[in-house]
């Protein structure tokens, strides 16, 4: 099965594990892989260049930044990442350099932009425990992100979560069937979805 589209996993969560305000900025989607977690301590982006170097192809890279006045993600660490095979970075804070990670074809969420960098220090913390957006995030969390935004889920839900995704999917194709057949959406919604 291919990876469900966020808005179908974060129902089949129950509209948990969100993380709000965090947006695709740039890079092909979808993306999904393990999570490997950094904790950036002041303005520091080293350990976030560490990081890239502990994760393994496929990980997606979960970057928390408390200060949200610098960037901490950019071209030269987008390099590094595609040519590591990381699927994609989500940075809880501000990323730079978007025209070269646009050619450089890596995926990129976050809260917004900034041209100003952080300091390269190595103060932070790789593979923790993170809150994003009120959401815990662990290290070996399925992380996918897409254009509509960025949903964990649990390592432990994660079949679970693919079987209801699943069921979610085959719900909609029987309402875009009888929307194309012109039943009325106010007769769909209690047949399908049980009630208003």
């Amino acid at each position: 099965m291919e990876v469900p589209p966020s808005p179908v996993l974060s129902d089949a969560l129950g509209k948990r594990y969100v993380l709000r305000g965090i947006r695709h900025i740039v890079g092909p989607v979808p993306i999904c892989g393990r999570a490997v977690t950094v904790l950036v301590e002041g303005t520091d982006w080293g350990t976030v260049v560490e990081a890239i170097d502990e994760a393994e192809e496929g990980d997606v890279l979960v970057i928390q930044a408390r200060d949200r006045a610098r960037a901490y993600w950019g071209g030269l660490s987008s390099l590094s990442a595609k040519r590591k095979g990381l699927a994609g970075t989500v940075v809880d804070g501000l990323v730079r350099d978007v025209d070269d990670v646009r050619e450089i074809g890596y995926t990129v969420f976050a809260r917004g932009v900034t041209p100003r960098a952080g300091t390269h220090r190595r103060s932070g913390k790789i593979n923790v425990d993170l809150y994003v957006s009120g959401v815990l995030v662990r290290p070996g969390d399925i992380i996918v992100g897409d254009e509509s935004g960025v949903v964990v889920v649990p390592e432990e839900e994660w079949e679970d979560a693919l079987k209801r995704a699943r069921e979610i999917l085959e719900l909609e194709d029987d309402i875009r069937t009888d929307i194309a057949a012109n039943r009325a959406w106010w007769e769909i919604v209690p047949d399908k979805l049980g009630g208003w």
